[in-house]
């Protein structure tokens, strides 16, 4: 991936939504393409990697898999779209559609709705906030509802190159909604660090409690744009 990047020009500061469970409300630079990869620890290491690209200043469409689980035939593909409706500079609202692309019968599908609102309150600090539908297959060929997911970040800028966050997430749960094939659990607690390394390279890592599971996880990573690809 990265050697397929080097005809990139124009790279822009990057617009993760990692390591954090909720998403942005802003799209990443225009006409860039973006890569997300990380590791995380839960129950067992998976590799969540994400590669973006927004086609110009409204339409984001990408790909997220676990490259840990692609060996064994469970990648946990998902492929989706961000859609800018506001974006001022200080606050963004943008639509979220995501399904998952299931490439075996170990893998179930879901698919989610969100809105996805982020806007800054002054001082360095910021609010996230997401919300939506989601909806599960029943295993018999057809579709639950999958129950309402709530996601609330508090952010803090001291630097420009450094910035800190708290979120919570839950959902309020629907018929059809486990552990397995939900995007989040019933409460996730979680905070985490970000520092732009580079002007388009920036590290990060958090860690939190997943109240549903009864476990801790953890999580390293980066982000990086590559600018247009030519």
């Amino acid at each position: 991936m990265w050697i397929w990047c080097v005809g990139a020009a124009l790279a822009a500061t990057p617009n993760p939504d990692r390591p954090s469970v909720s998403r942005s409300g802003f799209l990443v630079a225009a006409d860039t393409l973006e890569l997300e990869l990380g590791v995380a620890w839960a129950d067992s290491r998976s590799v969540p990697t994400t590669l973006k690209y927004a086609i110009g200043e409204w339409v984001e469409p990408r790909v997220s898999a676990n490259l840990s689980g692609v060996e064994a035939g469970l990648p946990a593909l998902e492929a989706g779209t961000k859609i800018r409706l506001v974006d001022d500079g200080d606050q963004g609202f943008a639509l979220w559609a995501g399904s998952a692309v299931p490439v075996s019968t170990e893998e179930g599908w879901y698919g989610q709705l969100h809105g996805l609102y982020t806007t800054g309150l002054g001082h360095g600090f910021g609010l996230q906030l997401n919300g939506g539908v989601g909806v599960v297959g029943d295993g018999a060929g057809g579709v639950d509802f999958g129950g309402v997911p709530l996601v609330g970040a508090l952010s803090v800028a001291p630097t420009r190159k450094l910035s800190l966050f708290a979120e919570v997430a839950g959902r309020v749960v629907g018929p059809g909604c486990d552990g397995a094939t939900c995007a989040y659990g019933n409460v996730v607690v979680d905070g985490g660090i970000g520092f732009l390394l580079t002007e388009i390279l920036l590290v990060d890592g958090g860690a939190g409690w997943d109240l549903a599971a009864q476990q801790p996880y953890a999580q390293l990573g980066l982000t990086a744009n590559f600018g247009s690809i030519r």
